[in-house]
């Protein structure tokens, strides 16, 4: 199985002023080259796509042209969200993508994302674990002690359905 990783992507960031769009694109236009030379089975996302949590318009412009390119090679996408992400906004539309290969782990519902593929020497579990506080945790499992961050991604991955007879990958962006 082939994957291509990627993070910190940072789209919206600014430098003492000076917007890094340009630049922003350019990357992104080269990845899109990389992933047609490469041909992965899979593109995993792993938070901070933006910078902020509420992004500038084309911030989300340059990642919806990103993820429709990214629809052209029909390769699986899976995007979470990091600390500089607003979960539920970088989610917007995810059950819709999800049909055509891009799938969003946003906000954290007591159990991390599944997706499961496949290739010539079976199957590969990818867990997409988005960005998580020890409150995002503690709601969810009320009684577990969750005092750090640490405590909040162990009690995550506790409460995971991890097969370990095959291929496992967790895709998180954690302190």
């Amino acid at each position: 199985m082939k994957l291509l990783h990627l993070s910190d992507l940072h789209l919206g960031k600014k430098l003492n002023e000076f917007s890094l769009y340009e630049d922003q694109k350019y990357i992104l236009q080269r990845i899109i080259q990389l992933i047609g030379a490469e041909q992965p089975d899979c593109v995993l996302l792993a938070g901070d796509i933006y910078d902020k949590p509420v992004p500038p318009a084309e911030a989300v412009v340059l990642f919806d042209d990103f993820l429709n390119q990214l629809a052209v090679f029909k390769v699986s996408v899976c995007i979470i969200s990091g600390n500089h992400d607003s979960a539920e906004r970088l989610a917007f539309g995810a059950q819709l993508m999800s049909g055509s290969g891009i799938h969003f782990a946003g906000s954290y519902n007591g159990q991390a994302q599944q997706l499961v593929l496949e290739d010539e020497f079976g199957k590969v579990n990818i867990f997409l674990l988005p960005f998580l506080k020890p409150a995002h945790v503690r709601r969810w499992f009320p009684d577990a002690q969750i005092e750090s961050y640490t405590d909040a991604v162990a009690e995550a991955i506790a409460h995971m359905d991890i097969d370990k007879s095959t291929r496992n990958v967790l895709v998180t962006h954690q302190f």
